[in-house]
């Protein structure tokens, strides 16, 4: 039998992967870092929101993921507008991915 796991080994886990996704139109690839439970949180509070978030569910989703070589956001939340002007197509890959690793769209809780 094993032992159950301590506080401090939950707390220490790792269980945020990063994955490299490539995205041509920007000239390379971005590093997605798997969303914790608050960013879970914040991205359903600002998509299920009438008017002006809602609509920018691709930009915030991004914001929330893409993160540098050093495992920090490269984004914050006053870049959602900016990256509301590029492209969609790009854009909507980049969310396709965000949403499949953190099974959004009613699998979000399902293990």
């Amino acid at each position: 039998m094993t032992n159950a796991l301590s506080k401090d080994a939950i707390l220490k886990a790792d269980d945020r992967p990063v994955e490299r996704f490539d995205v041509p139109e920007w000239g390379g690839e971005v590093l997605l870092r798997k969303w914790s439970a608050a960013d879970q949180l914040a991205f359903e509070d600002a998509t299920t929101e009438e008017g002006e978030a809602s609509r920018t569910a691709f930009a915030f989703a991004i914001y929330l993921s893409v993160v540098g070589d050093d495992g920090q956001r490269v984004f914050d939340q006053a870049d959602v507008p900016a990256l509301m002007q590029k492209g969609a197509k790009p854009l909507a890959r980049v969310f396709r991915k965000i949403r499949d690793m953190n099974r959004l769209g009613g699998e979000a809780l399902d293990a």
